[in-house]
């Protein structure tokens, strides 16, 4: 019957430099400096007609229009959580929930101000 040993010293000692190495290795491939030649063939290939659909979106750039609609808002003095479109469905159960809380814990208090133990009855 087999027996199932653990990993020995030995093994970790090996084991742990391979992992440096090649954490060393994705750190120097991900460098911007690095793979230009690449990157530079893939602009070719791209300019060329060639299609890297997983590499490259051909989309239109929405930021420019964003960032006016944004900076009209902010300069209408809107607060910057209430300028998104959905800003008022997320606000508004937050605002229930923020004011609600505040209001049950100033009854709360009140109630124990006066004696009472309990949210509702003379107790």
């Amino acid at each position: 019957m087999p027996t199932r040993h653990s990993a020995s010293m030995h093994d970790f000692h090996t084991y742990v430099p391979y992992l440096i190495t090649s954490f060393r290795r994705i750190v120097h491939l991900t460098r911007p400096y690095y793979n230009t030649a690449l990157r530079l063939s893939l602009l070719h290939d791209y300019q060329n007609g060639v299609s890297f659909p997983h590499l490259l979106i051909d989309a239109k750039n929405k930021v420019p229009e964003q960032q006016r609609y944004y900076q009209q808002a902010y300069k209408a003095h809107t607060r910057i959580w209430m300028i998104g479109s959905r800003s008022r469905w997320y606000m508004t159960p937050y605002l229930v929930m923020l004011w609600g809380g505040f209001g049950a814990a100033l009854y709360a208090a009140g109630r124990k101000v006066t004696g009472h133990n309990t949210w509702f009855g003379k107790n």
